[in-house]
């Protein structure tokens, strides 16, 4: 486009001075602070980048009113497809009107030709950002934003919209005058509208068919699946806020794996672990783990049917728990379950069995019903007769069981405290040997692998002590390694020409102070990294963001949150460049 450094007004190329005050016009590719584009709309600041468009904060020169625009990028103006998409999307959103969804207040194109969507501004923070800072939140808390939510996807899909992605991200937090959060959901701009629900006109397709619209750690297993159309509706954004409820209650995800592609079959077959059993310290009621392992249901038959039916249990969960009886199953019942196993990630994904049904809970007295109640008579001689009958029985049984030489358990059948079948020396091998070839840190070392009986033995040589810790680190975290037994060596610096030394022997004690200080000063260096690649991750600079989040890992290999990042920077980066190729 051409601009006027003089009036800040903005034209289509084929000018050369501007209309209003004859200044000679130059080209800009991108909206600079100060710009007015169609004589309205005067450009703020960037606040935000992706692959296929870029996000302004725009007042509005007569109303004086703030404004987002959501611009299209200049690299996607040939593609027809994804223009069409584009404006047919803003209207189908527009239809959208409700206190927890941002508005879509217009659409229009740029003076060369990029179309734009006006839309509410919102100052507030988004909850992944308050969930880094804070960790799980307060139950009431959690409660009253996934209401809020399911408020919001009630009236899209009343309109025939599925959001598909919804996730911290797309979560805004504005902190009301009362101390409340006021919600407020973004991105209904890549959801999923059913054909012929909303007047959008014969044919519509918002996406392209078979395209994965999600992000793998709160993808629903339909999403997962790769299914598409029909197979995708409202019960998908239910799962989805599922996961962002848990991860709210308990400060972590029902899922995690180093891989987008383990994510994903986590979510396909995993049965995801109670919240009160995998946080006791937050005392968090059955009534609410109840409620999350119904949302996070693998067949969306057996999850909440409608955002109202899952609204009604957020407002009162213990009422809803109650009802529910039966249906649900209660983190006691997995409690006596085996721990599943993690996924395979090759051959055939087997789905988990449907586990078995809660059996009816026992009927609570209160205070005043107890009082009211007639005392039990005391029935002495019946209770000591019964333990004596029972102790008969057992006594016979354990003599005909030794007499007959029977085990105590049939072979068929482990006792219930057998433990699940432990990984094999190979499969702990390759574990291994794949963590060691992933590490940034370890990038160019070959470092041998040897299991045996669950005793993982490490060899070969090494720049520096840091790298065979991060070996031993990470070959310790592999499922089915008892112990570690490291034979790696240093290699010897050659100003000091010091021989070969194990890495397993005693640094002097006058370098124990020295190694701390550096590791506390990787930590903070990785904890600043992996502020910088989220900050670059949400304005859409993925590779940026990557680096930010390689670097954190050097600086400190077991730094889990890079290790999230990375994963997460690397998917948005795959999920971007294959939609740029399915629109080539």
């Amino acid at each position: 486009m051409k601009v006027c450094d003089t009036c800040h007004s903005t034209y289509p190329t084929s000018f050369t001075t501007c209309p209003k005050d004859q200044t000679l016009l130059h080209t800009a590719s991108e909206l600079m602070p100060g710009l007015i584009i169609r004589e309205k709309y005067q450009i703020v600041e960037r606040i935000g980048a992706g692959g296929m468009a870029v996000v302004y904060k725009a007042k509005h020169v007569a109303f004086q009113e703030v404004h987002a625009l959501k611009v299209v990028s200049s690299r996607m103006l040939d593609d027809e497809a994804f223009l069409h998409r584009f404006r047919n999307e803003a209207i189908i959103t527009r239809k959208l009107h409700h206190l927890n969804a941002v508005r879509v207040d217009d659409i229009d194109s740029t003076e060369d030709g990029r179309p734009f969507i006006v839309m509410e501004y919102v100052r507030g923070e988004n909850l992944r950002n308050v969930i880094q800072k804070h960790g799980a939140l307060r139950l009431a808390r959690a409660l009253h934003i996934a209401r809020q939510v399911a408020q919001a996807l009630a009236a899209a899909h009343h309109l025939g919209i599925t959001h598909r992605d919804i996730k911290p991200d797309n979560i805004i937090l504005v902190e009301q005058a009362d101390g409340h959060d006021l919600v407020k959901v973004l991105d209904f701009g890549i959801a999923k509208v059913r054909e012929s629900t909303v007047g959008s006109g014969a044919g519509y397709t918002p996406t392209h068919t078979g395209m994965v619209v999600g992000t793998p750690q709160y993808i629903s297993p339909e999403q997962a699946l790769g299914k598409h159309g029909n197979d995708i509706d409202g019960r998908a954004d239910l799962y989805s806020l599922g996961v962002v409820l848990y991860e709210m209650v308990t400060g972590q995800l029902p899922f995690e794996s180093d891989t987008p592609m383990g994510l994903l079959l986590h979510h396909i077959q995993t049965p995801p672990r109670p919240p009160d059993l995998l946080r006791p310290d937050l005392r968090i009621p059955q009534a609410i783990s109840k409620l999350l392992l119904k949302s996070l249901a693998k067949q969306r038959e057996d999850r909440f049917q409608s955002a109202e039916e899952m609204l009604a249990a957020l407002k009162d969960p213990e009422a809803w728990a109650s009802e529910a009886g039966t249906s649900v199953l209660g983190s006691e019942e997995l409690a006596a379950a085996p721990a599943p196993a993690p996924p395979a990630t090759r051959g055939a994904v087997a789905l988990a069995p449907r586990p078995a049904l809660t059996p009816r809970p026992r009927r609570v007295l209160t205070p005043l019903q107890m009082r009211r109640a007639p005392a039990p008579r005391s029935r002495p001689w019946g209770a000591i007769g019964g333990l004596v009958l029972l102790l008969l029985l057992l006594g016979t049984w354990g003599y005909y069981l030794l007499r007959h030489e029977l085990p105590l358990w049939p072979a068929s059948a482990p006792p219930p405290s057998a433990a699940a079948p432990a990984a094999s020396d190979e499969e702990i091998a390759a574990a291994v040997t794949g963590a060691l070839t992933a590490s940034p840190a370890l990038k160019g070392e070959t470092i041998g692998v040897a299991v045996h009986e669950g005793v993982v033995t490490l060899t070969g040589p090494l720049d520096t002590p840091a790298q065979a810790a991060a070996a031993i680190a990470l070959a310790s975290a592999v499922p089915g390694a008892k112990r570690v037994s490291n034979q790696m060596k240093v290699r010897p610096t050659v100003e000091h020409e010091a021989p070969a030394a194990a890495v397993e022997s005693k640094p002097p004690p006058d370098r124990d102070e020295e190694r701390a200080r550096r590791a506390q000063q990787g930590a903070r260096r990785a904890r600043d990294l992996v502020t910088g690649g989220d900050r670059q991750l949400n304005a859409g600079d993925y590779d940026a963001a990557i680096a930010s989040f390689q670097a954190a890992l050097e600086a400190e290999p077991g730094n889990r949150a890079a290790r999230q990042g990375l994963a997460r920077a690397q998917q948005a980066k795959r999920a971007e460049e294959e939609i740029l190729k399915r629109r080539r």
